[in-house]
C-alpha cells in the first residue's frame, strides 16, 4: 500500500492534472469532461453499485488509456502504458467479466447446466465432461 500511496497515486494525480491543463489551453476541456462522464456512464454506472462486481486491472486500463489521446508525447506515453497494463490483462488472464458471479451463474443457468442440481457433485461433473482421451467415443475403458 505504501507504493502505491507514495507513487502511483501522485503520478496518476499529476497525469490527469496535466491532461486537464491541457485539454484547457486547447480549448477541448468541455469535450474531454463529456467524453469521459459518457464512458463513465456506460461502462461503469451500470454496473459498480452491484456486489458481484469486480473492477480489473484490464478493465481499467483500457478506460483510462482511450482518454489520454492528447497530440503529445507524455500523453502518448501514457495511453500506452495503459494499453500495455491492458494488453498484458487480457493476454495473462483472459477477458474475465466484470460481474464475476453474476454472469457465471447466469451463463450456467441459460446453459441449464446440471451442476445447479443440489445433488450434482464433482464426480458427476467430470463423469458428464466429454474428454476425448482414447478412441473416437473419448471413453478410456480401462476399468480392468
Amino acid at each position: 500500500w505504501v507504493l502505491v500511496v507514495a507513487g502511483c497515486v501522485p503520478v496518476l494525480v499529476g497525469i490527469v492534472g496535466a491532461h486537464v491543463i491541457e485539454s484547457c489551453r486547447r480549448g477541448i476541456g468541455l469535450r474531454k469532461l463529456m467524453e469521459l462522464v459518457a464512458c463513465f456512464v456506460v461502462f461503469l454506472l451500470p454496473y459498480m453499485f452491484s456486489s458481484f462486481f469486480h473492477l480489473h486491472h484490464w478493465y481499467y486500463a483500457w478506460l483510462i488509456g482511450m482518454h489520454c489521446n492528447l497530440d503529445t508525447w507524455w500523453s502518448r506515453f501514457t495511453m500506452s502504458i495503459f494499453y500495455g497494463m491492458y494488453i498484458n490483462g487480457i493476454a495473462i488472464f483472459g477477458r474475465d467479466p466484470i460481474m464475476t458471479c453474476a454472469v457465471s451463474l447466469y451463463q450456467s443457468q441459460n446453459d441449464q447446466c446440471p451442476y445447479l442440481e443440489e445433488d450434482y457433485t464433482l464426480q458427476d461433473l467430470v463423469r458428464d465432461s466429454v474428454f476425448v482421451i482414447n478412441g473416437e467415443d473419448g471413453c478410456n475403458n480401462s476399468d480392468e
